[in-house]
């Protein structure tokens, strides 16, 4: 019996030890299309280019943040005010994105992409500037519009 618990330990711990780790992305266009908003998403973040985010962002944005409150709700028209309002207090930005998993509906109309984020980033702070470092995981939806993918949530 005490071998039988632990073989099945092992087994449940072996299982467990791939689920934070990256799945191989197929070779696809819209694979390589939603990449490469990710990417633009990246550079447009470490270079505080608003305008550059919105260019990626559809219309039809709207993120609850998480909550089942819709006070906090952010959706197209709220973000430039969110946006000025978090870029303001970096005075310097680092963003690493590593997709972890893609996915996409049956016509290729919708993607969630699961990514982790290490974000080191400078406040300017009354008592000086500091350095704080964010890593965590998050998931982002894009739609495609046309030929291109635009952010529908997730920013």
């Amino acid at each position: 019996m005490r071998r039988l618990v632990l073989t099945l330990c092992l087994l449940l711990a072996a299982a467990c030890a791939t689920a934070g780790r990256p799945r191989p992305l197929p070779d696809e266009p819209e694979t390589k299309a939603v990449l490469d908003v990710l990417e633009a998403y990246r550079r447009a973040l470490e270079a505080k280019d608003m305008e550059g985010l919105l260019r990626l962002v559809s219309r039809e944005y709207l993120d609850d943040l998480g909550t089942p409150e819709s006070d906090d709700d952010i959706d197209y028209d709220a973000l430039p005010q969110k946006l000025a309002r978090d870029f303001e207090k970096v005075t310097a930005l680092r963003v690493d994105l590593q997709v972890l998993r893609m996915r996409f509906d049956d016509e290729k109309r919708h993607a969630t992409v699961d990514y982790r984020y290490d974000v080191r980033f400078q406040l300017s702070m009354p008592s000086g500037q500091k350095w704080h470092n964010a890593l965590d995981v998050n998931r982002m939806e894009l739609k495609r519009e046309g030929t291109t993918w635009k952010i529908t949530r997730g920013l």
